[in-house]
């Protein structure tokens, strides 16, 4: 197989064991993007433009809005959202739930990206999510709460989303995998659990890449 993993950040890439990985004879690789949306959408689709892959791993951090959630622990995302594609007007609304809907390119205007059914067999007994993402990091009452109202997610991240979108243009199949850092609340880094979901993280990829390559 030919899989393409995606980080946004050089830790979250230095923190995968690849020589644990590179034992099979199959091609793993490696694509650093940088935060955000914008940066995720322009890097994945110049490397999807230059090489073929089977599968498409997206894999890294994420803020939690559920206590249910462990910090440290992994999870599958299978649903995502723009959650910055809203309108402000007398009430806020997510943009796939006004008059705009038309307008938007076919696979936003039902809001959620889902990516379709993998074409290989695949099982895993992590906790499936609902994420938002968001170029604005959730940090204040204010802003934590509109996105609760909206979108009811258990995470939140800053590429996933963007991933998903390029992914299922190009109709390559996609996974999105994250470790939960902090809970989403009033921004204070101290109790953040980077180390700890970092190496979550890596232990839960090696074990999906090892389904796909063995």
């Amino acid at each position: 197989m030919r899989i393409l993993l995606v980080f946004a950040s050089q830790p979250e890439a230095e923190s995968f064991e690849s020589e644990k990985a590179s034992k099979h004879n199959h091609t793993i690789d490696i694509l650093v993007t940088g935060i955000g949306i914008v940066p995720t959408i322009f890097e994945l689709q110049n490397k999807l433009n230059s090489a073929t892959y089977d599968l498409v791993i997206n894999a890294g951090i994420a803020g939690s809005f559920s206590a249910e959630l462990a910090l440290g622990e992994t999870v599958l995302v299978c649903n995502d959202i723009f959650a910055d594609y809203i309108i402000e007007d007398k009430e806020v609304k997510a943009i796939h739930d006004t008059n705009l809907r038309a307008m938007l390119p076919i696979e936003l205007r039902r809001g959620w990206l889902m990516p379709q059914s993998l074409p290989f067999p695949f099982t895993s007994d992590l906790k499936q999510v609902i994420a938002i993402t968001s170029n604005r990091i959730s940090g204040t009452e204010q802003g934590i709460g509109l996105k609760k109202e909206l979108f009811a997610a258990q995470i939140e991240t800053m590429e996933g989303a963007a991933v998903f979108y390029v992914c299922i243009k190009m109709n390559i199949p996609v996974i999105q995998l994250r470790s939960i850092s902090n809970y989403i609340e009033i921004r204070n880094t101290n109790n953040w659990k980077i180390k700890e979901a970092l190496n979550a993280m890596n232990w839960e990829l090696l074990k999906i890449i090892e389904k796909f390559i063995r």
